[in-house]
């Protein structure tokens, strides 16, 4: 929805309840940038490909790990002054921290890929 709504300046509930620490503020940052050149998704759909938990791998206090692909080949952004940006396929590990009753994204690490 962020990328439909051509980025944020402040963090959404659902952002604040699921993300801490550098994933959030790296996050923001994205969607700030998005949000100063009116970045919009204009074709194509982002799509989970897979999901997996990672049961022995931990960082900087994480409790739980999980590794995801994301397929976004045929997504398209564009904004102002002619900004253009195509989609790419993402793997990321993302490193949950126990915060109060709930599990939060904490950080992550990202590579891309040709295809999930």
């Amino acid at each position: 929805r962020i990328y439909e709504a051509g980025g944020i300046t402040e963090p959404t509930d659902e952002l604040l309840a699921t993300t801490t620490g550098q994933y959030q503020a790296d996050s923001m940052s994205l969607y700030r940038a998005l949000h100063a050149r009116d970045a919009k998704i204009v074709e194509g759909i982002p799509r989970l490909a897979s999901l997996t938990r990672l049961p022995d791998l931990r960082r900087e206090g994480s409790v739980v790990t999980l590794a995801a692909c994301v397929d976004s080949a045929s997504v398209v952004l564009r904004g102002d002054g002619g900004y253009l940006s195509r989609g790419r396929v993402i793997s990321e590990r993302l490193y949950f921290v126990r915060n109060g009753e709930t599990l939060k994204i904490q950080s992550s690490q990202w590579k891309e890929l040709s295809s999930c």
